[in-house]
């Protein structure tokens, strides 16, 4: 800071002992000794500049750099809480629910069911997405259905109000894990048997259909199931026609025995028809020689 000049008196200390007063004046007036006038002592001080303390001024955006995250982070608690006092919109619930539909799993749909109920509810009569979600909804009743069936199977084998489908429908879905061709198989007589018009009342028809429906997608779960089931399958049926092959030279009765078994097994499987063939064809070659020389030492 800057000081500006001052000039002021300092007071004057008393002397130790008072003077001896002589005159100062012809009117008679007593004073300071006359050949020690008192004048009034001034002292002065000059004004000086104020040291440099402080450090220097930083540029406008520096300061606007240093702030800049404190912002951002603020604009998103501001977005977030936003977001959550609107809560999402109609699109992103709709693609929330998509994303759980391509999954394939009935049982994550249900547990969205109420907000399928919901966004229907929300969106207008003329967006086309509500026929999708109303699917959605199918999917989920006939869902429920398939797990009643499945959870009353043994009484519905043993209830003679079933229906012939229902009970047949509920052995395929109690038998789809532990044995899925058998469950491919009655589920194609299921859909080959009521997926036509049975000339039922409208209930029972309506029934039937919901049953076809079960046992279709059902089906389509089934089907890659027994398809890697026939590879795995078809990998070991070559493989011991491969280990037949290399015994006929030392023990081929070892590798007629690994032929029949196959046959026996394997024989009526369309899938395996065709290395089932080669086992045939070799133990056909077998027997056709040994009954030429079974001819042969007869003659």
């Amino acid at each position: 800071a800057v000081l500006p000049d001052t000039d002021f008196e300092l007071p004057r200390s008393p002397p130790p002992f008072p003077p001896r007063p002589t005159p100062l004046h012809a009117s008679g007036e007593s004073g300071a000794p006359a050949d020690a006038p008192v004048l009034p002592t001034r002292a002065r001080f000059e004004t000086v500049d104020a040291p440099a303390t402080g450090r220097p001024r930083r540029p406008w955006w520096h300061i606007a750099l240093a702030a800049l995250p404190t912002a951002v982070a603020l604009a998103a608690l501001v977005a977030l809480i936003v977001y959550l006092v609107r809560g999402p919109s109609i699109d992103e619930r709709f693609a929330a629910i998509e994303i759980v539909a391509a999954s394939d799993d009935p049982a994550l749909l249900a547990d969205r069911e109420r907000e399928i109920d919901r966004l229907i509810a929300d969106m207008d009569e003329s967006d086309g997405r509500i026929d999708t979600l109303r699917e959605y909804q199918s999917v989920v009743e006939l869902w429920r259905i398939e797990r009643r069936l499945v959870r009353d199977m043994p009484a519905a084998l043993r209830n003679a109000g079933r229906t012939p489908a229902e009970r047949m429908l509920a052995d395929a879905l109690r038998t789809a894990e532990s044995d899925p061709e058998r469950a491919m198989k009655l589920l194609e007589t299921i859909i080959a048997l009521y997926d036509v018009p049975q000339g039922e009342n409208a209930q029972q028809e309506a029934h039937s259909r919901h049953v076809v429906t079960i046992a279709r997608r059902n089906l389509a779960r089934v089907v890659p199931l027994v398809q890697r089931q026939h590879a795995d399958q078809r990998a070991v049926i070559s493989d011991a026609l491969a280990r037949a092959d290399g015994l006929d030279e030392t023990d081929p009765a070892a590798a007629r025995r690994i032929r029949e078994a196959l046959v026996r097994q394997y024989g009526d499987e369309r899938w395996a028809e065709r290395l089932i063939q080669r086992a045939r064809d070799r133990l056909e070659a077998e027997r056709a020689e040994k009954s030429a020389c079974s001819a042969i030492h007869n003659v």
